[in-house]
């Protein structure tokens, strides 16, 4: 190249490279023509238009980082979403106040347990729930609670979520009958277990009607009536009132469609309105579901599903569905009630005993493995520090440490040691056989307090307690219940990346990017070098613009090629409106999903796992094409094509393991290998590349 061919060139590119990608970053630089600095540093600047380029280390580094940083991105929104937990805000507790301190009625003993899976296919979940159930038997309570999941209700022949009338049989002769043989008072709510596949509230499929203490086929009006219903019991000279909830839109979907809760606008208005008109102001709610399961929808007033059941008129909620490995307990709201989502009782050995003594709740986890002594002895009073809320008495400072024992002997030498010494003395037998000490405590100072009250003779009682004695206590923050919080899947993961995909997708205004990414891509494919650029800025590009560098590459295919990123927008867009699976049938309606939704009985429903499924989709199945097509022009270097080829197949390979394990019993194989989206899309795309790529 002569002198005066230079002098054109360096003009014609001056303003180009004005500033390349160092004002990009604000990066302070003098104001010099880049046709200096050029000249000064001897760079030569290509703009021939071959595909042809040649790939060293350093741009083999380049183009990798520049590919991978998106799919790392997707990860890490992954890991955010499912690992990274999320806390309900601290609480400041005020003590309810009362104007007699004097304890004198006895303890009410409740007993809560959840999630029993009796199952024909695994011995081992009847058995663990069975022998659960004898062992809490024993402590002859006022009341069982039972919240849901009481079957497995697993097809053994298609190994899929349907109503299995063995399940239910063992079931009434294992855990029913044995309840009500010993004259235990029973309440009873609904698991998803047990509504799958189910058509209507009172079809013939809906089996836990003839299986429920409470519920039956004559006694419920309507679907509002199953949805929501009130109790009121007396027990020991205490009146409780209780809500009832059965979280269920039908038809019920087989799982995994069937795991999440799908509360309508109308069940929420109708649990508003009647907990405000509600005069009672201690009142016991059971759902199998846990509060912070029932993400997004709201009432017509606004509220949702954990704004509601905040109500100050809610004392104590009991739930399930979790399978914790222990009792999770959080508060909802300030004034309002206390949640205890219990550990399954199939595999974890774990119920809850509550004790309600005097109007002071609180929950005792149980832990009955095979073969080991249950726990005897439970604290009444004081409540301990985690479980206090505004329906508890903490701000006296005479009152009476509370124990119950259910050792067979009254002379037996309990302890008090910590921030209180003392004996224990037996006071009276309680009506179910336990027998009640008590040890008085005169002018207690204000403040947290610790005590451990054990026995010396090795009967197992071993109770650490930390309380507190004052007008308002400050809580901690508690996890979340639920497994998955969906605001931070929308924030984290799923708008990001479809706003990403988009942008790279989008076929229209090709020559919409980012400039600092087409400069970039000019020193990765050797158009500009001799320059010695800030390698830690060129890298930052690479990882911060990943999604334009797809879209810059995957749109400079040449025009007889446009029909490769016009097919990947169309398969892009296709799951907006089309199906991406289609249902089983329930009674003769078919259904199927798309983007957020279910359709299904002329129902539109949001759906959490359709959300999980589109972002399956555009991980596994579209994205692959997307990664093999924008690296077209570095394939001269076979270990980029080799590497391209092979993220495409284990995405694929990802997609069907996905499909098979997780949404099977949903879709079922025949319609999973007729899938739209994740079966003829693939093959279509396939096809097209084939033949135009």
């Amino acid at each position: 190249m002569n002198d005066n061919s230079r002098q054109i060139l360096d003009k014609k590119n001056e303003k180009t490279f004005q500033l390349v990608l160092a004002s990009k970053f604000k990066y302070k630089i003098e104001r010099v023509s880049i046709l200096t600095t050029l000249s000064k540093k001897n760079i030569q600047v290509d703009n021939t238009t071959s595909n042809d380029i040649d790939i060293d280390c350093i741009k083999f580094i380049q183009i990798i980082v520049s590919e991978l940083s998106f799919i790392i991105l997707m990860f890490l929104s992954l890991y955010i979403v499912y690992e990274i937990p999320e806390y309900h805000s601290e609480k400041i507790i005020t003590s309810k106040n009362t104007t007699n301190s004097n304890f004198d009625k006895d303890p009410i003993i409740l007993i809560h347990t959840t999630d029993l899976h009796i199952s024909t296919r695994n011995k081992e979940k009847t058995d663990g729930s069975t022998l659960l159930i004898s062992t809490l038997c024993e402590y002859n309570p006022d009341l069982f609670l039972l919240t849901g999941d009481y079957v497995d209700n697993i097809d053994p022949d298609q190994e899929m979520g349907e109503q299995n009338l063995e399940d239910w049989k063992i079931y009434n002769i294992t855990i029913k009958n044995r309840l009500e043989k010993k004259g235990f008072k029973v309440i009873d709510v609904s698991g998803n277990h047990d509504q799958w596949a189910v058509d209507t509230f009172n079809s013939e499929e809906n089996n836990f009607l003839d299986n429920s203490f409470i519920y039956n086929r004559t006694n419920i009006k309507n679907e509002s009536d199953f949805y929501l219903r009130k109790i009121d019991l007396n027990i020991d000279n205490n009146s409780m009132t209780f809500l009832l909830i059965n979280e269920y839109n039908y038809p019920v979907y087989r799982p995994p469609y069937g795991l999440e809760v799908h509360t309508t606008i109308k069940q929420l208005d109708l649990l508003e309105n009647t907990l405000n008109s509600l005069n009672e102001s201690d009142i016991f709610v059971l759902t199998h579901y846990p509060v912070d399961r029932a993400w997004l929808l709201k009432s017509s007033k606004g509220n949702s599903f954990e704004e509601i059941i905040s109500n100050e008129k809610i004392y104590a909620i009991f739930s399930g569905h979790e399978h914790p490995s222990n009792v999770k307990i959080v508060h909802h709201g300030e004034k309002g009630g206390l949640e205890f989502c219990t550990a399954s009782a199939f595999n974890k050995k774990r119920a809850g005993l509550i004790t309600l003594d005097n109007g002071n709740l609180v929950y005792h986890e149980v832990y009955i493995p095979y073969y080991e002594r249950r726990p005897l002895f439970f604290l009444t009073y004081p409540v301990p520090n985690e479980q206090l809320t505004s329906h508890h008495i903490f701000n006296i400072r005479s009152f009476d440490i509370r124990v119950i024992s259910y050792y067979p002997d009254i002379n037996i030498n309990l302890k008090i040691e910590g921030d209180i010494n003392g004996n224990l003395e037996y006071n009276h037998t309680l009506n179910n056989g336990a027998f009640l000490f008590i040890y008085h405590v005169d002018n207690m100072q204000e403040g947290k307090h610790i005590i451990h009250i054990y026995d010396e003779q090795g009967l197992g009682c071993n109770i650490k307690s930390k309380f507190y004695v004052g007008e308002k206590f400050n809580g901690n923050k508690e996890e979340y219940i639920g497994k998955i919080n969906l605001s931070l899947a929308l924030k984290f993961m799923i708008i990001p990346f479809f706003i990403f995909l988009l942008i790279i997708v989008f076929p229209f205004c090709p020559d919409l990017n980012v400039k600092v990414v087409k400069d970039v891509e000019k020193i990765i494919e050797g158009k500009i070098y001799g320059y010695n650029f800030n390698q830690i800025l060129l890298y930052l590009t690479l990882i911060c613009f990943s999604p334009f560098f797809y879209r810059l590459r995957l749109q400079s295919t040449s025009e007889i090629k446009k029909i490769i990123p016009y097919s990947i927008f169309i398969a892009f867009i296709y799951p907006l409106i089309f199906p991406i699976h289609f249902m089983q049938e329930i009674k003769g309606k078919l259904g199927y999903t798309f983007l957020v939704f279910i359709y299904l009985d002329k129902k539109v429903k949001y759906e959490h796992w359709a959300v999980q499924m589109t972002f399956i989709y555009y991980g596994t199945t579209l994205f692959p094409f997307i990664l093999f097509a924008s690296g077209k022009k570095f394939y001269n270097s076979k270990i980029i094509l080799v590497m391209n080829s092979f993220l495409c197949v284990i995405l694929w390979i990802a997609s069907f393991v996905v499909n098979f394990v997780t949404v099977n019993q949903s879709i079922s194989f025949e319609y999973l290998f007729f899938s739209t989206a994740f079966v003829f899309i693939l093959i279509i795309l396939l096809i097209l590349f084939i033949i135009f790529f």
